[in-house]
């Protein structure tokens, strides 16, 4: 079971390290096409394509060193078993998504980003310990849902001067 377990995380690995990488690529491409304001002799630096060409430069590296990791780690093969559970976290991922999209806008951000996090560790998190390893993981989890549902939102409204819904 352990050696099967093993498996089963190395193609997750691959499988988010290629549709990261992929995401990555394509906030670059995009973000290269926005407008630069040159006409406007404006600082090529103040173009709004800068911030997500960043970001998604992040996702690609990080994307691609995720996919070379696992792919050398255990190799690339994998057994039907593994893909139907990666489909199902997918599945749920998705619709865990989708529900946090429609919220927007019509609660508090902070609300959505709090609660997604929340959703996010109940349907992911191993909760098969007792005592105070369980503790600390409900910890932990709060924790991680306050800074979603307070600083993040705070970093972008200070930091980034982006007015959230």
């Amino acid at each position: 079971m352990e050696e099967w377990n093993g498996k089963a995380l190395a193609r997750a690995d691959l499988a988010t390290g290629v549709v990261i990488a992929a995401l990555g690529l394509a906030v670059v491409v995009i973000s290269a096409g926005m407008p630069t304001f040159v006409e406007r002799n404006v600082n090529p630096l103040t173009a709004p394509g800068i911030f997500p060409a960043v970001i998604g430069a992040a996702l690609l590296l990080c994307g691609a060193i995720l996919t070379i990791r696992s792919a050398r780690k255990h190799g690339v093969e994998g057994e039907a078993r593994t893909a139907s559970a990666g489909a199902g976290r997918i599945a749920t991922t998705l619709v865990l998504l989708l529900i946090a999209v429609a919220l927007v806008g019509r609660i508090d951000f902070r609300l959505v980003s709090g609660g997604f996090t929340l959703a996010f560790a109940a349907f992911f998190l191993d909760w098969r310990v007792a005592g105070q390893a369980l503790s600390r993981k409900l910890l932990a989890v709060a924790f991680i849902v306050l800074i979603t549902g307070l600083l993040i939102p705070a970093l972008f409204e200070t930091v980034f001067l982006v007015r959230l819904p």
